[in-house]
């Protein structure tokens, strides 16, 4: 099995039984030898003209039964954490604006996967403003 754990900005995430791999060495990854690629907070590093481009890429280096698991702050969410202090305003910050150039909702990345021909296997919160989303091809 080969995993892929994608990132572009040094993340806490440990993922076990990955390999990490920065994004920018993307196409060193062979063809479709992926089980598994696992991006934390990657399309919120990345232009969103430049979605389309990057999902097409890991969707060629997955195998045919391979998934995508998405990780990421919902901005929806987030200012509902905030305003019901559940988390606090630097964590909200830290979140809205280290590293990043865009900021989703959940929606918004189901609807970039699905336009990119994923299909959506698992869609939940792992907290009060983070989603998870597991998708195949």
């Amino acid at each position: 099995m080969n995993n892929i754990h994608l990132y572009n900005t040094e993340s806490l995430l440990d993922i076990p039984n990955t390999t990490r791999i920065k994004l920018e060495n993307l196409d060193t990854i062979t063809d479709a030898s992926v089980d598994e690629f696992y991006i934390q907070d990657i399309l919120d590093t990345v232009s969103p003209t430049q979605h389309s481009e990057l999902l097409q890429k890991i969707k060629q280096k997955l195998t045919a039964n391979g998934f995508l698991f998405v990780q990421a702050p919902d901005i929806k969410q987030l200012a509902v954490a905030l305003i019901l202090d559940k988390i606090s305003v630097d964590m909200a910050q830290m979140v809205l604006y280290k590293d990043k150039l865009f900021v989703h909702t959940a929606k918004n990345t189901r609807d970039i996967l699905e336009l990119n021909d994923y299909k959506i296997v698992v869609q939940k919160y792992i907290n009060i403003f983070e989603y998870f989303i597991q998708a195949s091809l």
